[in-house]
């Protein structure tokens, strides 16, 4: 007999039910045993001794902290002192390659906690924001995450990528403790466990929505299709565009892989050239600074074809000085945030306002993850009526249509990503970023089964 998950959509659309997996937090580590060549109970021994060691530590750390004399008559209720701050960690890379994504996000959120406290705060406290650098060294989210608990946090907030912050949402998982990514787009976020949640445009609504917009509202018929390979995110989107394409009644004339430094990607233009027919499109799914590499290479080549892409090979607007005119570009993202045009005014509001903050302009929109996480953590303690990790977990499981900077949000128990948001299509027109439409995927495969191979 076959275990099947169940959306609890009601809209009138069809969300793809299929059988479960193995939790996404044990089998992360399943893959990361079979690459070191160990088997699990080794490996588990292993990561377990250093978990136990740093964990001692901090409880040592703790005791020897705790000697402070509590007393006194200060106001109270049943969730602690009205003065007393609620207190979110953010676990992120501040230094290391996740910086260009997690700095950004962490400015973000302390916009939000000035927002919201500005506001009354939540159950009549003050959100405070605390930081851990993980240096964008996965293992290091472990520390961040105990020191984050051992700091007294309510909630926490993880690294923006799937395979920086697994570590640490492995160990909020085992202590029980809601932890957001702000920007975390692959999928399996979305089904790490029960404790885990993202904010990131979901790898497989980006190629679900992706499929569809140039299927059935551009007309493309038929696509060669480039998959970076290096991170999940940007493997499982390639991944999802091809099953719903095919889905659609599109045509695959080509499919090829490349790794985000590879120097030339001149043997998979050739395949291109060399298809038996030219296709209507090229969707690629990378990132920066590869992505960049690997579009001025096919426009060099002579290869004009339209381009679509996911999000993190779209955004931005250094890397396209490097390609000067490009045109016929498009990408799926969570927000325009380089100007007028967004449907939803919050956008451009929130972008405006970094901007003044910072001094330095708002080039992703996921971005915008950082503080829509804060939001989604104050709407469910709010909505909790309380700090408790199970009943914020509860809240979030059961938020529906929540208002936050990124439009409604909602979730499922089941799938702890944002699964019917309004994608937005963005474009480069001339070397200029612009706004296209908007398009709410009408079939989503939440739970990643019968993937075809990028």
């Amino acid at each position: 007999m076959k275990t099947y998950l169940t959306t609890g959509w009601t809209r009138n659309q069809h969300v793809r039910s299929e059988p479960l997996q193995r939790p996404l937090h044990e089998r992360f580590w399943q893959r990361r045993y079979q690459r070191e060549g160990v088997s699990e109970v080794a490996g588990a021994r292993k990561w377990f001794a250093v978990f136990a060691l740093v964990s001692l530590l901090t409880a040592t750390a703790a005791c020897s902290d705790d000697k402070s004399d509590n007393s006194g008559n200060t106001e109270t209720n049943e969730n602690g002192s009205l003065s007393d701050p609620i207190i979110i960690g953010y676990v992120l890379g501040a230094t290391g390659w996740m910086r260009f994504y997690d700095g950004p996000a962490l400015d973000a959120a302390r916009l939000a906690v000035d927002d919201i406290n500005s506001a009354g705060g939540v159950l009549g406290r003050p959100l405070q924001l605390l930081q851990y650098d993980m240096k964008t060294d996965p293992p290091l989210g472990v520390n961040g995450v105990l020191e984050m608990i051992d700091k007294g946090a309510a909630a926490l907030i993880a690294p923006g990528d799937y395979d920086t912050a697994a570590p640490a949402l492995t160990t909020a998982e085992e202590n029980q403790i809601p932890i957001i990514s702000g920007l975390g787009s692959d999928y399996k976020l979305g089904l790490f466990g029960p404790y885990s949640y993202s904010m990131g445009l979901a790898s497989n609504v980006q190629g679900a929505a992706g499929a569809e917009w140039a299927f059935e509202e551009q007309g493309w018929d038929s696509a060669y299709v480039l998959t970076d390979v290096t991170i999940e995110i940007t493997k499982t989107a390639g991944q999802f565009f091809l099953q719903r394409f095919d889905e659609l009644g599109g045509e695959i004339v080509g499919a090829d892989t490349f790794l985000n430094d590879d120097a030339s990607i001149g043997a998979q233009i050739t395949s291109l050239q060399n298809a038996s027919s030219q296709p209507d499109f090229i969707y690629m799914s990378s990132f920066i600074p590869g992505s960049a590499s690997a579009i001025k290479q096919i426009r060099d080549a002579g290869i004009d074809l339209p381009i679509l892409c996911q999000i993190s090979c779209g955004e931005g607007v250094e890397w396209v000085k490097g390609i000067p005119g490009l045109s016929n570009f498009f990408y799926t993202n969570m927000g325009f945030v380089y100007g007028e045009g967004d449907p939803n005014a919050k956008v451009w509001e929130l972008a405006q306002r970094f901007e003044q903050a910072y001094g330095s302009p708002m080039e992703l929109s996921l971005t915008l993850g950082g503080y829509a996480s804060v939001e989604m953590l104050a709407y469910a303690i709010e909505e909790a009526g309380s700090t408790d990790s199970e009943a914020i977990k509860q809240a979030l499981d059961g938020a529906q249509g929540v208002d936050t900077v990124l439009g409604p949000v909602s979730f499922t128990p089941e799938f702890h990503m944002m699964y019917d948001i309004a994608v937005r299509i963005g474009s480069i027109v001339d070397g200029e970023q612009t706004f296209v439409t908007t398009w709410t995927p009408n079939e989503v495969n939440l739970t990643g089964e019968n993937l075809p191979e990028p």
